[in-house]
């Protein structure tokens, strides 16, 4: 498995984006998930139930044994969870271009990025309960939502948490430092 995505032969798998909602088939450690994010539309922005449009107004993970798309029974993979860190870890430690390539247009950006950082120390915890990754690793994790928890402190700037924010501000930057030392831990641990 050198993906923690289902792509099936109908081509839903990865994200499948349809304006204002995205899907996603993914793995970690527990098993497979079925993602669905419904996002504010510019209509929803006018008619006052959302500041932004992008903002997440729903998302819901289901657990699942088969793609709804294609039918596969989908296999479990221990080393699932790890790719899936990496793959959290790669887009938070990717420059502006890359990271809007990886995320749909429909998607607020910085949001994804906050709560894909969020999803990675979820991830983190459980690969360190299953004795997958090291403490090290976990710790190096917990310092990006640490950062994160900063951002949203009183002291930053509102401008922090726009699309030019994550292009240039220092916050943004420092995120993705620690995203890139954190890819270098996240390795099995060792057992001995």
């Amino acid at each position: 498995m050198n993906s923690p995505y289902h792509e099936c032969m109908n081509g839903q798998g990865k994200y499948l984006e349809r304006n204002d909602r995205t899907i996603r088939i993914f793995s970690d450690c527990i098993g497979w998930y079925l993602a669905l994010s419904h996002y504010a539309s510019e209509q929803d922005v006018e008619d006052g139930d959302a500041e932004y449009k992008g903002a997440l107004f729903f998302s819901s993970e289901l657990l699942i044994l088969y793609c709804p798309f294609c039918g596969t029974k989908l296999q479990h993979a221990e080393q699932s969870g790890i790719l899936l860190l990496r793959h959290i870890l790669t887009i938070l430690a990717s420059d502006y271009n890359e990271q809007r390539k990886q995320v749909p247009e429909c998607i607020f950006l910085p949001d994804e990025l906050g709560r894909m950082a969020n999803r990675g120390a979820e991830i983190a915890r459980s690969l360190f309960e299953r004795r997958i990754i090291s403490q090290e690793s976990l710790e190096s994790i917990k310092s990006i939502n640490t950062a994160f928890f900063e951002m949203n402190s009183s002291d930053c700037s509102r401008d922090v948490w726009t699309n030019d924010g994550v292009m240039t501000d220092v916050s943004w930057q420092r995120i993705r430092s620690l995203a890139e030392s954190s890819f270098r831990y996240v390795q099995p641990a060792v057992s001995g």
